[in-house]
This record gives C-alpha cells, sequence and structure tokens, in this order.
C-alpha cells in the first residue's frame, strides 16, 4: 500500500525488558534508574546455573570467565495461564515461555488493540532456542496472542534483534502488518565488558529478554497511543569477504549502515545527538566500530563532540539481545526523562580509538539530554554487529509531544465512570482487581477508566462497572470472551421512543455527540429557515421550549422525524468516533432516514432533509383520525382474525381509511396494527380483553403509517423527495451492507425516492430482515439498537440473535431534567452499552476519547503470573542434555 512519508515513520510502543542487575533482574523502568547509576549487573557465576569453577578454564569446551550477567528464575514460566498443555510445555524450550512472557508485558504496556489485527511478530533468536522447530519461537506468540501479521524468527548473531526490527518496519511499511512485535530472549553462560577502555580484553556474556511494540505513526497518533521515540530509519548490510576473515569487523560496511539508515530517515549523520554502539568491549572490534562512527559523524559536524556509550559496560554482552537493551536505553533517554545516560565502565579512553580526532566522548556523568536543533528535536541511533559479518543501524528521533487535546464542554468528568477490568484468566481478573482498588484509590478516575480500558480490550476473560468511584464499584463475575469480535449489526429505531429529555446528557458529555447535533441543526436552520434546537428546546438543558412537548404525550410528525434522525446520526457518529464500527445495518421504519447517512448512501445533509420531508408530508395526516397498536403474543394470521371480528361488530364506512392494516411485523409473535383510531380503541380492548396471553397497547403516534392512510402524503412527499435528490446527485448505494425492512433483503441498488416512499407506506418487515441478518452472519451477531430509547430488543432477541444492546435511555420521570437525583442516566446507559460491547468482543474502542484523552500515564500493576520450574535448578552438575541446551559454541 501507498503510505505518505508521514506514514513511513514507526513508533515505538510498548517497552517490556528483562536484564541482570547486581541483585535480580529488572524491567525497563528499573534498568532506566540502574543504568542512571553507573550499575554493573555484572556477577561470578551463580551456582543454582551451573558449577562456574568446574567450566572455568582456556582449553575447548571451557569457559574463560567465571563471571557474567544472569536474570534469576529465567527457569520458571507461568505456561497455563496462556493456555498451555503442562504436556505441551515439557516438550518445548523455556526460553519461548520467556519471550512469551516479555511480549506479553510489552503488549500490555502499549495499550494497543492487537486480538485478531494484521500484528506481525519478528524474534531475535539462535540455533539453541529450538523446542519442536525454530520458527515457533515467533509463532507461539502469534498463537497465543491471535495475531494476524507475518511471523517469523531471525538469527544473524549479535545483530539478530536489530535485523528482526529492520524486517518489521519493512514489513509495517509495505502494508504486510500494521504494528508488530518485535522480541529476544538470550540466556547464555559466559565476564565484565570494557566497552572503549583501555584495558579491553573480551566481553562478559549475559541474559536477556525483551520485545518492543512498534506501529505506523498514522494509526498510534490515530489510537492515541503511548509513545517512547520514533523510529525514523533502518539499514542492514554485510562485511563481504574484504577483510579475509569471517568474524572480521569490516569498517566500510559499518559506515555504510550508518550512512543508509540515516539516509532512510531523511537526516544526515551529523545531525545526530547520541551514538549507542555495540561496543562489546573487544580491543578489535571496539577500535574499528568507534573510529568507523566518529569518520562518518563528523563530516559537517563543525567539530562539535560525538557523545557514544554502550550499555554492554553495565550489563555484558547479551548476543542476540544486545540491540533489545540498547534500544530500552536509548529510547527511554528520548522520550520522558531527557537525558544522557553514563557509561558503566569507561576509565582510561583506547589508545586505538581516536578520540580527539573525532570529538569522541564517552559520558560518565548524568547529562542533560539538548538536541543540536530545538525544530529536529532529539536525534540518537543505535549499531549492530553479528560475528558472521551481518551489520545493522537504526536511528529514533524524539517523539512529537502533541499538547493535550482540548475537549470544550467534556461532561463526563464527575462521573459516572467506565470502570473495566481484564486478564488471561478468571483468577487473574479477580486478583488485578484487588490489587489495582488497593494501589489506585486515589487516582484520578478518567486516567483510571483510560488505563484500564486500553489493556482489558486486550485480554479474554473481561468484566466492567459503571459507577461514580473506582473504590465504590461493583464488578460482576469476569466472563469469557470469544477470540474474534462478534458481527456487529446497528438497528435504528422507528417512532415511538423519542422523549423530550432524549440526547441531553449525551450532548453536555461527548463533543462527537454535541457537534453532530450542531451539525444536523445547521442543516435544518439552511433547509427551514429556523433552528430546530431553538424551537423545540430538544438537546438542551433549556426547558422553557420543552414545556408543551413534556405536557404531550404525542408529539407532532414533524418533530418526531426530525428529533428522531437528529439522535440517531449523532449517536452512529459517536459510535464511530469510538471506533466502533457497523458490520452491517438494519433501520426500523424512519430509522431507515438515518440509515441513508449512516450507511454512506447519502451525506448529512442530505438525510436530514429527508427526515424534513417526511415530517411535512406526514403532517397532511396527523391528527387525521389514525393512529397504531402493537399487539405482543399474536401471529399474523391471529391478528387478521381479531382484525376481522372487530371490523365485523363496527359500524364504520367500507373504505380505506375505515379499516385496519397489519403495517409491522417485529417478530412472529409482535404485530403492529395501523388504522382509523375509532376502531383501534375496540381493537385494543379486544385484545387485551378476550385473547389469553396477548397485549395490546397504543403506540404515541397519530398517524397511520405504513398502511393507505398516508396516501395524501405521496405527491408532496415525493415531490420534496425528487427536489432533494437532484440536490444531492450520486448513485446512493450503501458502502455498508443495509438490510432493507422495506423488501426484507439486503440493499443491492441505490436508494431512489421510490423506494422512500415504500419505506412510509409499506407494513415494516422486522421480522424477515432480522432472521436474514443472522442467516448472513451467524447466532452470534450482535445488535446495537439505536434509539433514543431501547424498544427492539426484545424482538431482535426472540429472532435468534445473540443479543442486543441499547444506546438511549428514558428517565422515568422529570426529576432528572429538574435537578433530582436520578439512578440511572444516558450517561451511565450508554456507558453500559459500551461496556457490554467489550464483553462481546469489541476491542477497537477508543478509550482515551471515551474519557477525554487523559494526559497522565499510569504505571502498570504486575500481572500475577504463577511460575513454576519448567528447567533443571540448583544443580552443580547438570545433566549433559542441559549442558548442551545452556552453553551452546564456548569456543566463541
Amino acid at each position: 500500500m501507498a503510505m505518505s512519508a508521514r506514514n513511513f515513520l514507526m513508533l515505538l510502543q510498548g517497552l517490556s525488558l528483562c536484564a541482570p542487575g547486581a541483585t535480580g533482574g529488572l524491567d525497563a523502568k528499573e534498568f532506566h534508574e540502574f543504568l542512571r547509576n553507573r550499575s554493573s549487573g555484572i556477577i561470578r557465576v551463580p551456582s543454582y546455573r551451573w558449577n562456574g569453577d568446574a567450566y572455568h578454564g582456556t582449553a575447548p569446551g571451557k569457559a574463560i570467565t567465571v563471571n557474567g550477567g544472569f536474570i534469576p528464575n529465567f527457569e520458571y514460566a507461568d505456561v497455563q495461564e496462556f493456555g498451555i498443555s503442562t504436556t505441551e510445555a515439557g516438550q518445548a524450550n523455556t526460553l519461548h515461555f520467556i519471550v512469551l512472557h516479555q511480549a506479553f508485558n510489552a503488549l500490555q504496556r502499549s495499550g494497543v488493540d492487537y486480538r485478531a489485527t494484521n500484528t506481525g511478530v519478528f524474534v531475535g533468536c539462535s540455533y539453541y532456542m529450538t523446542g519442536t522447530a525454530l520458527s515457533i519461537t515467533a509463532n507461539r506468540i502469534s498463537y497465543v496472542f491471535d495475531l494476524l501479521g507475518p511471523s517469523t524468527v531471525v538469527d544473524t548473531a549479535c545483530s539478530a534483534t536489530l535485523t528482526a526490527m529492520h524486517l518489521a518496519i519493512q514489513a509495517v511499511r509495505n502494508g504486510d502488518c500494521d504494528q508488530a512485535v518485535v522480541a529476544e530472549v538470550n540466556i547464555v553462560a559466559y565476564g565484565i565488558s570494557k566497552s572503549f577502555d583501555d584495558d579491553a580484553d573480551g566481553y562478559a556474556r549475559s541474559d536477556t529478554a525483551g520485545a518492543v511494540v512498534i506501529k505506523r505513526h498514522d494509526l498510534a497518533v490515530r489510537d492515541n497511543d503511548f509513545i517512547h521515540a520514533t523510529l525514523v530509519g533502518t539499514s542492514l548490510t554485510t562485511c563481504g569477504s574484504l577483510m579475509g576473515s569471517l568474524t572480521t569487523p569490516n569498517p566500510e560496511a559499518q559506515a555504510q549502515a550508518i550512512c543508509k539508515a540515516y539516509e532512510d530517515a531523511g537526516l544526515e549523520p551529523h545531525h545526530t545527538d547520541f551514538v549507542e554502539l555495540h561496543g562489546t568491549g573487544t580491543v578489535v572490534g571496539d577500535s574499528i566500530e568507534a573510529n568507523c562512527t566518529g569518520e562518518v559523524i563528523s563530516r559537517g559536524r563543525e567539530g562539535r563532540e560525538i557523545l557514544i556509550g554502550s550499555v554492554k559496560s553495565n550489563i555484558g554482552h547479551g548476543g542476540i539481545g544486545a540491540y533489545m537493551s540498547s534500544l530500552t536505553k536509548v529510547g527511554s533517554c528520548t522520550s520522558n526523562n531527557k537525558e544522557v545516560l553514563p557509561n558503566g565502565y569507561f576509565k582510561k579512553p583506547s589508545r586505538k580509538i581516536h578520540f580527539d580526532k573525532y570529538k569522541l566522548r564517552v559520558p560518565i556523568t548524568i547529562e542533560e539530554f539538548v538536541p543540536q536543533d530545538s525544530r529536529r528535536g532529539l536525534i540518537a541511533s543505535i549499531s549492530g554487529s553479528g560475528f558472521g559479518g551481518a551489520c545493522g543501524h537504526t536511528v529514533l528521533r524524539e517523539h512529537e509531544k502533541r499538547p493535550k487535546r482540548s475537549i470544550p464542554g467534556f461532561g463526563a468528568v464527575k462521573g459516572p465512570y467506565l470502570f473495566t477490568m481484564g486478564a488471561l484468566t478468571l483468577k487473574s481478573c479477580n486478583t488485578l482487581l484487588r490489587e489495582y482498588k488497593a494501589i489506585h484509590s486515589e487516582t484520578d478516575p478518567l486516567t483510571l477508566c483510560e488505563h484500564l480500558g486500553r489493556r482489558t480490550r486486550q485480554m479474554v476473560n473481561r468484566t466492567y462497572a459503571v459507577a461514580n468511584s473506582f473504590q465504590t464499584a461493583t464488578f460482576p463475575d469476569p466472563v469469557s470472551v470469544g477470540k474474534r469480535p462478534n458481527p456487529l449489526v446497528f438497528c435504528f429505531s422507528g417512532q415511538g421512543p423519542q422523549h423530550w429529555n432524549q440526547g441531553r446528557d449525551l450532548m453536555a458529555a461527548y463533543p462527537a455527540f454535541r457537534d453532530s447535533i450542531i451539525a444536523c441543526d445547521q442543516v435544518y436552520k439552511a433547509y427551514v429557515g429556523e433552528s430546530f434546537l431553538d424551537k423545540t428546546g430538544l438537546f438542551s438543558h433549556n426547558t422553557s421550549k420543552l414545556s408543551q412537548l413534556e405536557k404531550s404525550l404525542i408529539w407532532p410528525a414533524g418533530i418526531i422525524s426530525v428529533s428522531i434522525a437528529f439522535f440517531q446520526i449523532a449517536m452512529f457518529d459517536l459510535l464511530v468516533s469510538l471506533r466502533i464500527q457497523p458490520t452491517a445495518i438494519v433501520g426500523h421504519s424512519i430509522g431507515e432516514t438515518a440509515v441513508l447517512y449512516a450507511s454512506g448512501a447519502a451525506s448529512r445533509e442530505m438525510a436530514v432533509k429527508v427526515a424534513i420531508a417526511r415530517g411535512r408530508a406526514l403532517g397532511i395526516v396527523d391528527n387525521k383520525g389514525g393512529s397504531m397498536v402493537a399487539v405482543s403474543g399474536c401471529d399474523a394470521d391471529a391478528v387478521r382474525g381479531y382484525i376481522d371480528a372487530v371490523l365485523a361488530l363496527s359500524k364504520e364506512d367500507d373504505d380505506e381509511t375505515s379499516q385496519l392494516y397489519l403495517s409491522a411485523f417485529n417478530s412472529p409473535s409482535d404485530i403492529g396494527v395501523s388504522g382509523s383510531e375509532e376502531l383501534l380503541k375496540p381493537f385494543e380492548e379486544y385484545i387485551n380483553r378476550w385473547v389469553d396471553g396477548a397485549t395490546a397497547s397504543k403506540l404515541r403516534v397519530s398517524t397511520a403509517v405504513h398502511s393507505p392512510f398516508v396516501a395524501p402524503c405521496e405527491e408532496s412527499y415525493c415531490q420534496e423527495l425528487h427536489t432533494i435528490f437532484s440536490q444531492h446527485p450520486g448513485d446512493h448505494l450503501p458502502s455498508i451492507p443495509v438490510i432493507s425492512t422495506v423488501t426484507g433483503e439486503v440493499v443491492s441498488e441505490p436508494y431512489t425516492v421510490d423506494y422512500l416512499w415504500e419505506n412510509i407506506r409499506q407494513p415494516v418487515l422486522f421480522s424477515i430482515a432480522i432472521p436474514k441478518i443472522v442467516e448472513c452472519y451467524g447466532e452470534l451477531t450482535t445488535f446495537v439498537e439505536i434509539s433514543p430509547h431501547p424498544v427492539l430488543s426484545q424482538y431482535i432477541k426472540s429472532m435468534g440473535a445473540h443479543d442486543s444492546v441499547g444506546t438511549g435511555y428514558r428517565p422515568p420521570s422529570s426529576k432528572h431534567l429538574k435537578g433530582g437525583a436520578s439512578a440511572r442516566t444516558e450517561v451511565h446507559a450508554f456507558l453500559d452499552t459500551i461496556g457490554r460491547l467489550l464483553l462481546f468482543g469489541v476491542n477497537s474502542i477508543d478509550f482515551s476519547l471515551l474519557n477525554g484523552y487523559p494526559s497522565e500515564t499510569l504505571p502498570d500493576v504486575e500481572y500475577p503470573f504463577n511460575k513454576k520450574l519448567w528447567l533443571y535448578a540448583n544443580v552443580s552438575a547438570p545433566p549433559a542434555s542441559y549442558q548442551r541446551w545452556l552453553l551452546p559454541r564456548l569456543e566463541f
């Protein structure tokens, strides 16, 4: 896919790292503090790893050092939390599980929506990480987290993870995936590295394990993701045969890697503010790399010094995972910390490195990280090399921090709030809930809601609560979510659920809803000559205009038509702004007016005009003796029989307006009847008195729509529609599948004037449309009723749908409007709907927008893994199989 230059930028998101420390493993945050203090993670080989003295020596098969960097308890993993059986786990390499934990942590901290998405996995690993196959290292991550993008492993020795990063970036750029997990794990047995020091005498091996999430720039900004840094350029080269030895570094190849990476970034090498070198601590390797870097970076630098460093001076050489430690260090420096971290070991500059010639300097204290050019921001880069000659370079740039978005009128700040919780298992979900409540009792609720929501949508076990505070929230038992989201159908209701309080709370709380209502009103004002909001007082807290509507049980047809269209269009816009998109759409009667807009068949302007025209036309027959009754508990044939019985007793004239008609087939046992009000009254009484198990209730309407009663409207309505269609040319074909309640079939032809007239005149075939949807999309289809108050859900569920949720709410009395307390509000009902959608597997919800873009980020609560031993431990002479696994290629 073609992307703009801006979209070529990759954003560095969730970082997870486990690196050796003097007293234990370090996560990314602890790692930064560890480096600030110039600490060293190099220690004598612990007895629980192996007998260092037994393997110490210079002979083949021996280790020349008894030192190294070690992650404690690496043998432990919680495989069952990831749904892996003990039988399968016993046949796999524990390193698979270590990298699985790191990938999970990175995904959690990134907060990205990843399940069943086009997410790639690129893992740097080596030959000894076999399990049942080398590919399983990456494939297992893809399988466990349901990632659908490329899944591959890379082995270029010490540059493996840098190579994996390069391939991941290329995959995202080429459209092979939208985001990717780059991971590594390195458990070794060889130890301190004295990078760039005159005493450099070889390097210490160290354990590392880590993962990071990268994502396309435009998508990360759209999704309001937390970003550490921007990856602006990468390159890969190899040394070839020029040096005459496979393992001898080639300065030309390394220089080429630097130049290509900066060219890829659209920058010059001299723009950099810091270079993190491979810096293994060998005399030959360090001098070649440092001098080569100095030669390239110093060109055009006008004598400014070049800061260089290597994290290996703190933790040793992480082998295939070396790049991840460097990336974590540099990413940390360029994000919130804005400081240059000191080298762990540097006393006397190496005589082999031309420090003075190239103005190279190794920092030994914490320094402020200041860019050469504030317009470019901080720029840093990372080098990597494999012992077989594979070289690479990565350029990072400080992420341009956007100011916190202003949300004028954001009114949900005083509650209620949508609190969520999720985990891989039900037990862990409850554990996390207790821990979060203990830690975040005083945390800003909007910030907490965003933090929890972004993480909950990643989990397969979820729960939620809508409450005014986290501490008082009562969470139901977690439920398991399907691996893939259910199909989502937006159902736009017909007339009946309108009420004078509709949309008022939503208008105050959510800018997307408010802006949509205002945009609709601007269309109304331009077309009619006055503001609908000012005229009626709807959607606002100005009650003076509402007195007549509040007292009237039946509104004029013109107000019903426009008010429902306004509400439904605004609710659709609000849901879409939260990235909740429908798979298909259906509209009941007047609901098909908003469907024109929601399906993409018409613009907002055209849809609002159609609503106005519909209201005008129905005004011709409004209050002219017609109405409607809803019958429940009877099928259509039975209702026809009852109609015949009532008509036989009536004295009405035998004409079309003196009849009763089946006007809406809402379900097999829920039928709408339109006709003469004089006949509907005895019909309603007949059903309620004489038909067991059936009820009839009069609707709050004064027009007998979907019957011959509306015939006088046809000429004026169609004439105005022709004018509207001429004002808005186009094919008017839905871009989202629509199931028609006029025909009961999928809309495959453009909307026409004739169709919109039939939508008023013909009976509503809702009981045909819903089974058609279930047939097309499956029994697990979830319906979202777009309505001021849910009225169709009971019908939908009775026809085989998985579930239906409503988006509106009608308060029980006028107390809510006039300041009295109400147990439930529109905002509460709306948040409850979002929570239920989360339980139905809708993972794309934008929790940042929902909570007003909180600017603060919260630290994660440690996930409650229950790790168990999966390798031999506490052995002085491990079995031969364990030795071979743990001590690869001791001769190197």
